[in-house]
């Protein structure tokens, strides 16, 4: 529920972390040939419920690279043995998987007919597999493939030398894999495009690639609205001057998030940035790491509100498996997790989620030979409970001088995915004049308050897991005090004037004056040293028993005459003080407010 007389304008953001656990790495396959992984375009793990799908090429056949594939039934505790999907006589290698239910899905590049793109599937989860399918037949090398899927709809996307360059290529089954239509040629320019990655949700399908033409490698984007029956224009991602490559991305809705490695800081860093419109407009690049080595093929998935991305680093000394994750779709990012600690390379991870679980597959040189490796987080996709209730910050509780516009600020509470600000014009909150569920994040710009008002506060927030109580309640007023100086003349001593009118009803007017000579007498016969930054001035209303009730100035103020207005609409009719305190000077007059 929103409630709009006052209106919102404008939100800030704040850290949010969340620990992880991760586990044991777990060793996948055991033979004396090479075992590898892909290259970041392609998926290596997919999940479906509690069944997990991994590939890999091996070199176990005569030297020849073939595509494997092994499964888990229980979330990674126990693996099946390894099964062969390519049955080449050549090089059959850098595949990757997708799954929807009982379907899994799997492409490689295949060299028994020069590099041309491969296909196999399974209808029951990969107890057992279909016959391969060749799905491109032209005379160029087509390379790098990956394959995505929504519903029955199976999307593959390669890079292609067909056109005398390197341009990115596309093709689709409507049927779960039974029939291909015909190839799409998605860029078209002089320079290269490399290894499209796909972002898929229902009919609308993202697809990201790195591509030549500026240059310099930089992150282009295109888009289908009907699930690749069509495509738009080419939109450059990135706009720098240093090479920007191998770009993965996801979608959930109308948000988009990608992350790349990028050298404009003289290594490779990982970059990130997202677009909550479907890729319209994107928000500024976020740099991720900040090491001292390279970062290369970043992983990403989204699960809700969470984001997990893993890459490979050389801040070590070797290439080592880092992680991160942000759980408020992309605001903040918790610190990087070192996964690998081997001796040798670990490189060409894939990262997924399973329920609560966070799994990531990669290939691993410290055993002396290339071996594919597991390892998992039974609780990193979990909220582990509803947030604790946040805290105010700002207006500040009793406050009175504030303005019509009002930015309200409060502590960002631990595990939070968004808040409600409620401000109402009772305490009991009966007389809502805002109210908002969605709010993101801990600040927000409010306008169109009422001047001369008092008014009440709260906030609450949720996650998956629940809501939290509401904060405690404060209140503010809009009872704003005009301070200016009267004219230009500078006096020689200090002075407060008795206020008029008085008795008043409601506001009243106070003069007072600051000196500019050193040690002159004030008229209560004190002394004082005005700085080169003027005098620190306060002037307070107190009530008949000493209470502060309104603080009018507080601030240094340069010598001059002024005014203050004092609006006391909110308050009982009564004897009031006002003190001026300059320095060592202070002086208090009475006034009486008559209602």
């Amino acid at each position: 529920m929103k409630t709009s007389e006052v209106f919102c304008i404008l939100l800030f953001l704040t850290p949010l972390f969340i620990l992880s656990q991760w586990q044991n790495d777990t060793r996948l396959t055991f033979n004396s040939a090479v075992s590898q992984t892909s290259f970041n375009y392609g998926w290596n793990i997919a999940a479906a419920g509690d069944t997990l799908h991994v590939q890999f090429f091996d070199e176990r056949n005569g030297g020849y690279t073939q595509v494997y594939y092994m499964r888990s039934l229980n979330q990674g505790v126990t693996w099946s043995s390894e099964t062969r999907l390519s049955t080449s006589n050549s090089f059959a290698e850098r595949g990757s998987l997708a799954v929807n239910g009982l379907y899994v899905h799997e492409v490689w590049q295949d060299m028994r007919n020069g590099w041309e793109i491969y296909y196999r599937r399974s209808a029951d989860a990969g107890n057992s597999w279909g016959t391969e399918t060749r799905l491109t037949t032209d005379a160029g090398n087509s390379w790098a493939p990956g394959v995505y899927v929504s519903g029955n709809i199976v999307h593959v996307f390669w890079s292609e030398s067909r056109d005398g360059n390197m341009e990115c290529y596309y093709k689709r089954s409507s049927d779960n894999g039974n029939t291909w239509g015909t190839d799409t040629r998605l860029t078209v320019n002089s320079a290269d495009s490399w290894y499209p990655s796909a972002a898929v949700q229902g009919n609308t399908v993202n697809v990201f690639w790195t591509d030549m033409r500026d240059g310099v490698y930089q992150v282009y984007f295109k888009r289908s609205t009907d699930a690749g029956l069509s495509w738009g224009s080419d939109t450059r991602v990135t706009v720098t001057s240093f090479n920007a490559q191998n770009p993965v991305a996801v979608a959930n809705g109308n948000n988009l998030w990608i992350v790349w490695c990028d050298n404009r800081d003289g290594n490779y860093e990982m970059y990130y940035k997202r677009s909550t419109n479907a890729g319209v407009s994107w928000e500024p690049d976020i740099r991720l790491t900040n090491s001292s080595g390279d970062s290369y093929n970043p992983s990403l998935v989204v699960s809700g509100t969470f984001l997990h991305l893993t890459w490979e680093d050389l801040r070590d000394g070797n290439y080592e498996i880092y992680y991160k994750r942000s759980t408020n779709s992309g605001v903040n990012w918790s610190a990087d997790t070192r996964l690998t600690n081997a001796s040798a390379d670990s490189r060409y991870a894939s990262v997924i989620t399973s329920g609560n679980f966070v799994h990531t597959v990669w290939f691993d040189d410290r055993d002396g030979n290339r071996e594919i490796y597991f390892k998992r987080d039974p609780t990193g996709n979990q909220l582990p409970t509803a947030p604790p209730a946040p805290v105010l910050v700002s207006p500040p509780h009793n406050s009175f001088n504030n303005a019509v516009s009002v930015r309200f600020i409060w502590n960002r509470s631990l595990f939070a995915d968004s808040y409600r600000l409620q401000v109402s014009n009772d305490s009991l909150f009966t007389n809502l004049v805002f109210n908002d569920s969605t709010l993101a994040d801990s600040t927000v710009y409010l306008i169109n308050f009422t001047l001369n008002k008092y008014y009440w506060w709260r906030v609450n927030a949720k996650n998956n897991s629940g809501i939290s109580p509401y904060s405690t309640i404060w209140k503010f007023g809009t009872f704003l005090v005009g301070i200016q100086p009267v004219n230009g003349d500078i006096p020689v001593k200090f002075k407060l004037y008795n206020s008029f009118p008085n008795p008043f009803n409601p506001s009243t007017k106070i003069k007072f004056q600051i000196p500019l000579l050193r040690g002159v007498s004030g008229e209560a016969g004190q002394l004082v040293t005005p700085g080169r930054d003027g005098v620190f001035t306060s002037l307070k209303i107190f009530d008949i028993l000493g209470r502060e009730v309104r603080s009018l100035v507080n601030e240094s103020l340069n010598p001059g005459i002024y005014e203050a207005d004092f609006n006391a609409a909110e308050l009982p009719s009564g004897i009031y003080f006002y003190t001026l305190n300059a320095g060592e000077f202070s002086d208090t007059k009475k006034m009486i407010l008559i209602k």
